[in-house]
Formats: structure tokens, C-alpha cells, sequence
């Protein structure tokens, strides 16, 4: 509403931004951080720690995010490209003509449906009772056992 508000409001030239267009434009870019979500949940599912799983999402996004600039450039890297979701948002075109990228949200979508469902069926394999937050018995530390005030366990 921002962006509709300004460009009312000072009236630059050109024809005036659409509200139809600009929410198809939010719609899709809804879309894309939906398709990291779903990443990040597939990620989270594969790992049992929280920073692990943020680490791994936050460096393939940026590796896709840049890749979707650099890959661009190289010829023989081009059809990398198509590999990252950033390809797959374009919102100029819908912003400046209507043109609604039909295959980008099938695309997206696609990727949506198939994260979460590999999500969910690698976090119903996944056994939880042995999880980071399950009590398990210490282990003995067979050097110190026998000294006097030592415990016996390890950290």
C-alpha cells in the first residue's frame, strides 16, 4: 500500500502502478519465501540441531541467490540458473504489463508440495527418542574412577 500511496502521491511519470498487479506481484513473492520455509523445513528434519539448520537454509539460500546472478553470466553455468527459486520470481513483468508467469508459480508451487511432503515423511523417520533432549545415562571416565572425590563421569 506504501508503494500505491506514493506513487499517488507524487505522481511520477509513466502510467500509475495498479493495485491488482501489485498484489499478484506480493502473491508471488509470497510464493518464494514459502518455497525457503518449505526448504528450511526439509532441512530441519535432516538435522538435530537448531544453529546446524539454520546455518545449511541461510548458506543454500545465498548460494541460490547469488547463483541466480552469477550463473547468469558464465555461459557454461547458464542453465544453473533454472536450479535456483530466485529465477523462478519475476514480478516485473506483472508489475509493468500483467503478465502472470503462469509456469514461475506452478514452478514454486511444485516445489512447495514436494518440500513439505519430503519433509514430513523424513521427520516421520526420524526417531525422536533419541533426540538431543532425551536424558541418556553418562559415561564413565575409566582414568578417574577409583580417585578420591571424582566422580567417575565425563562432561
Amino acid at each position: 500500500t506504501g508503494t500505491i500511496l506514493a506513487d499517488r502521491i507524487f505522481n511520477p511519470p509513466g502510467v500509475p502502478l495498479q493495485i491488482d498487479r501489485m498484489l499478484l506481484a506480493a502473491f508471488q513473492a509470497w510464493l518464494l519465501f514459502m518455497a525457503i520455509a518449505a526448504l528450511a523445513t526439509v532441512v530441519s528434519t535432516l538435522t538435530s540441531e537448531r544453529s546446524r539448520a539454520l546455518a545449511v537454509t541461510i548458506g543454500i539460500t545465498l548460494v541460490m541467490y547469488v547463483g541466480n546472478f552469477l550463473f547468469a553470466l558464465w555461459e557454461p553455468l547458464r542453465f544453473l540458473t533454472r536450479v535456483t527459486l530466485f529465477w523462478y520470481f519475476a514480478p516485473g513483468p506483472t508489475i509493468q504489463r500483467g503478465d502472470v508467469p503462469w509456469a514461475n508459480i506452478a514452478a514454486l508451487s511444485a516445489f512447495i508440495i514436494v518440500a513439505l511432503a519430503a519433509a514430513f515423511v523424513t521427520f516421520r523417520r526420524r526417531d525422536l527418542a533419541r533426540s538431543r533432549w532425551t536424558r541418556r545415562p553418562a559415561n564413565r571416565c575409566r582414568r578417574c574412577e577409583g580417585q578420591p572425590g571424582a566422580t567417575g563421569l565425563t562432561w
